[in-house]
């Protein structure tokens, strides 16, 4: 069968969902992926009772904790009424080619005569996803297995990782809901384009866990001081690194920079002959981000740094570029909602607004590259201002200033050890690397390099190659940007430093 001709039904136990729920409803409709969608409405299992400890911890952790920006009718864990995804249950539904599940094990024994294909199910704990925060796990694992008549118990058929909330279960499931949505439209897109025998069965599955609650708020007190410890006492510096790209590989040399804030996200350009170093320039006093400039001299010194772009808002993260013989900047503005290209009247200082691509949206750490006639643009992107380090969005134009269209699989990855970008993509070996951070230990903490497979409108496939960790360099903590040119290649590292050293 085509898969546009496919049927799909989703079942919950209840006319109350969650808005992450009804925003995946909304967009599986609105992309047109099937050919009908159904809701059923069906008796979910017998939830796990709550022990004592658990319920005295729930109610303060959502005070704590509760994300007020996320609480304006964005929250993805509120519940919504079933008729405001423009749908209604209708249990005489019949002939369903693909069912997603929501109701637990016991309905996928008591559905699974009623489903030509199969049943997909989130695979999770009781809790969901306590415990990650209970066992200090660097990233969460988001699963589901498809069920079908021959194999009753599933397998597992698609896979994403997102960050870990180490000091709250609560934080924790908002972040876990958008990147579960993720993944899962990420699955319903490629069984739309390519159907089912697309999809490869994975083996190996989770032990089980038997927390004690007790233990479990013991281990977040215990986060919780160390946490306001370093914060109380230390403060965190990036540093810039450079080197010359020479076959025999020497250490990095740390750019010197003022004690009263850090230089972070180095890129290189050449102008005239002469390399130029972008970055961000973060003053403690303001905690706004700016964008700054520094020459590299013929001798190998550098010349004094100095602000080539501020806004209102904070700056990072300047990808630099030319088109059509002039030079432009897109800096990170995710602190404005939008993205935003600058082009550059008097070089290296004087940048005007071009153009907003993209507005109202949350997206980080933007990289823009050439392939095949078209411009490809990587970044994450975050819907309800939850973690900006779990999903990679591709988007693709004619031009830099053209219309930018969402890759048919996006997000392409929900991998918080993976997702987020570290700096311009390149060509080695005649093969596509795109630099990448590993945030799941921490922001920013290590540096990957994968090798782009497959890049196209309806299709994104990456390996990783190779990996830097930031214990290359002494007391260096993290480790998340990588640049180059012929000449040169730049790095920036973060160090802890003492406040009282400051």
């Amino acid at each position: 069968m085509p898969v546009s001709n496919f049927k799909i039904a989703i079942a919950f136990n209840s006319n109350k969902i969650q808005r992450w729920q009804q925003n995946l409803i909304s967009e599986i409709i609105e992309l047109d992926l099937f050919n009908k969608v159904s809701l059923l409405l069906f008796e979910a299992d017998e939830p796990v009772k709550k022990g004592l400890f658990y319920t005295l911890y729930e109610k303060p952790d959502k005070k704590l904790f509760a994300n007020n920006r996320a609480d304006d009718g964005k929250n993805p864990l509120s519940l919504v009424d079933i008729k405001d995804t423009g749908l209604y249950f209708d249990d005489s539904v019949e002939d369903i080619d693909l069912l997603i599940n929501f109701c637990g094990e016991n309905a996928v024994k008591k559905l699974i005569n009623r489903v030509n294909y199969g049943i997909i199910s989130p695979k999770q704990d009781s809790p969901p996803f306590f415990r990650e925060v209970y066992n200090n796990s660097h990233f969460c694992e988001i699963a589901f297995k498809l069920h079908t008549r021959d194999d009753i118990d599933g397998k597992v058929i698609s896979r994403g990782y997102c960050d870990t909330m180490k000091l709250s279960l609560h934080k924790n499931l908002l972040n876990a809901a958008c990147s579960t949505k993720g993944v899962l439209l990420n699955l319903l897109k490629k069984i739309s384009l390519n159907g089912l025998g697309s999809i490869n069965p994975e083996t190996g599955d989770t032990p089980a866990l038997n927390p004690k609650m007790p233990v479990f708020i013991a281990k977040l007190l215990f986060r919780a001081v160390r946490r306001f410890y370093e914060k109380k006492f230390f403060r965190e510096q990036w540093f810039i690194g450079i080197r010359k790209k020479e076959p025999d590989k020497k250490e990095f040399n740390l750019i010197k920079q003022p004690d009263s804030g850090f230089y972070a996200d180095p890129f290189i350009f050449e102008h005239r002959g002469e390399d130029y170093i972008f970055f961000e320039e973060y003053p403690f006093s303001t905690g706004k981000g700016v964008i700054s400039c520094l020459k590299i001299e013929r001798d190998g010194t550098f010349s004094e740094s100095k602000v080539v772009l501020e806004r209102d808002y904070h700056l990072s993260y300047p990808f630099i570029f030319e088109y059509e013989n002039k030079i432009y900047m897109m800096p990170e503005t995710s602190a404005n909602r939008s993205l935003e290209i600058y082009e550059c009247i008097e070089f290296p200082g004087k940048w005007e607004l071009k153009k907003t691509i993209f507005r109202d949206i949350l997206i980080a750490d933007a990289s823009m590259f050439k392939h095949n006639g078209k411009y490809w643009l990587f970044a994450t992107v975050s819907e309800n201002e939850h973690s900006l380090n779990d999903e990679l969005h591709v988007f693709y134009s004619s031009s830099p200033f053209g219309e930018w269209k969402a890759h048919s699989l996006n997000p392409v990855i929900v991998d918080v050890r993976t997702a987020r970008p570290a700096g311009n993509l390149f060509i080695e070996d005649n093969q596509i690397i795109r630099p990448s951070q590993d945030c799941s230990k921490r922001y920013g903490y290590a540096l990957n390099f994968n090798r782009v497979e497959i890049l196209s409108e309806n299709d994104y496939r990456e390996t990783t190659v190779k990996k830097i960790l930031p214990d290359f360099m002494p007391k260096s903590h993290a480790i998340h940007t990588y640049n180059c040119n012929d000449r040169f290649e730049l790095i920036d590292l973060l160090k802890l430093t003492r406040i009282a050293d400051n």
